[in-house]
């Protein structure tokens, strides 16, 4: 998802809402669904959540394939703003996809923008 409080939900929810992307590879999303929501209001593109708990779980259905990792919060995150809340959530989404990588769970990973302030700022 890249950086919950920037573009990357709205980038998420445009992709998945192109059948030639979203029908190219079994895709799913790691992230929180309170960005995935906001950006679908903003965006008056209407999509389901499918929560999943890991790859194995993605199943070929419309929809964002949803596995967010546990403790992570950003339901108080102020769209379009820089802070440590932010920059924590992006890099745990980012490590969370390179441990299913090196675990031979996933082939890629793909990010939307993360913010690097934000980064530096989560420490």
């Amino acid at each position: 998802m890249g950086d919950p409080a920037g573009i990357g939900p709205e980038i998420v929810v445009r992709a998945f809402n192109n059948a030639v992307i979203s029908e190219s590879a079994q895709l799913f999303v790691i992230g929180s669904s309170e960005p995935l929501l906001l950006a679908m209001q903003q965006t008056g593109i209407e999509l389901p959540i499918l929560p999943i708990l890991g790859p194995e779980q993605c199943r070929e259905e419309p929809g964002i394939q949803l596995l967010t990792p546990p403790g992570l919060s950003v339901d108080k995150l102020t769209q379009g703003s820089i802070s440590a809340a932010a920059g924590y959530a992006a890099v745990n989404y980012f490590e969370s996809a390179v441990n299913l990588c090196l675990q031979g769970q996933l082939a890629a990973v793909v990010t939307c923008p993360i913010h690097k302030e934000a980064v530096q700022l989560a420490g």
